[in-house]
């Protein structure tokens, strides 16, 4: 059974249960444990190479683990593809921004939410005059703060905004859980305020679990931070609990390191 949430009182959205991926004799993630609850924001931190992005990539459908479980939403998903767990609302961003450069910003999201309500690409020359999912596509573009850039060329938006384009057609599948990879990263101190604000408004609607180097924005913005070193989660509990946890603070944060106060 599922246990209640010291912060939020409610179920896990996700649980990873002894999740293990290799490469060769390289164990990416060593019977990793996770659980992120409905309506929270969870961070992801850790030394790079601890395994943060194969885990992620794991709970995404990008790899699949050789051994572990994967529930979401009460569903086991180990097995399932990428497309799937989208349909069964989960989304996920990238370190690497990932968007249609050539396409303008309110496009970018038009596609996804086609592909939500049932249109396909082959019906692109139609839907551009189908007010219906237009709407909602400026919607979500104003949602994340791209309302008076509709028509602007993606690819000649600052690296802040492709950013929130991405969060945009991530937005555009309806999710459950968001995963997010890096989200801070590139982004200048306006621009990562900017995206800590939009982050916090998301939830309680939907719950985050995102992967960041950025220890200032994780601390203000996570219900829960798990500590990930070499594989395995070492530690998980609010901001003071991690800041002041000795295993924490020899593996990863280290002694008198100025980011923890």
């Amino acid at each position: 059974m599922y246990k209640d949430h010291p912060i939020k009182g409610k179920l896990p959205i996700l649980q990873v249960t002894n999740l293990v991926k290799c490469y060769g004799g390289l164990i990416a993630t060593d019977h990793a444990n996770l659980e992120v609850h409905t309506g929270s924001i969870h961070a992801l931190i850790g030394p790079n190479g601890a395994g943060k992005t194969t885990l992620i990539q794991q709970i995404s459908g990008a790899l699949s683990p050789e051994h572990g479980a994967i529930f979401f939403d009460g569903v086991d998903i180990t097995v399932l593809p990428a497309f799937m767990r989208v349909r069964y609302g989960l989304a996920r961003t990238y370190q690497i921004t990932s968007i249609f450069k050539k396409l303008s910003v309110v496009d970018n999201i038009a596609l996804p939410v086609m592909s939500i309500s049932g249109g396909g690409f082959n019906l692109w020359s139609s839907a551009r005059n189908d007010e219906a999912r237009y709407q909602r596509s400026r919607e979500i573009a104003s949602r994340v703060g791209l309302g008076n850039r509709l028509d602007s060329i993606a690819g000649a938006l600052s690296h802040g905004e492709q950013r929130l384009v991405e969060l945009g057609i991530a937005l555009a599948t309806e999710p459950k859980l968001l995963l997010l990879d890096e989200p801070m990263a590139g982004l200048g101190s306006g621009e990562s305020e900017r995206m800590l604000e939009l982050l916090r408004a998301l939830t309680p609607s939907l719950s985050i679990l995102l992967v960041e180097h950025d220890m200032d924005a994780v601390f203000r913005l996570a219900d829960t931070i798990s500590v990930l070193v070499f594989g395995k989660v070492i530690a998980s509990g609010s901001a003071q609990q991690i800041k002041e946890n000795p295993d924490v603070i020899k593996a990863y944060l280290g002694d008198g390191n100025e980011e923890i106060h």
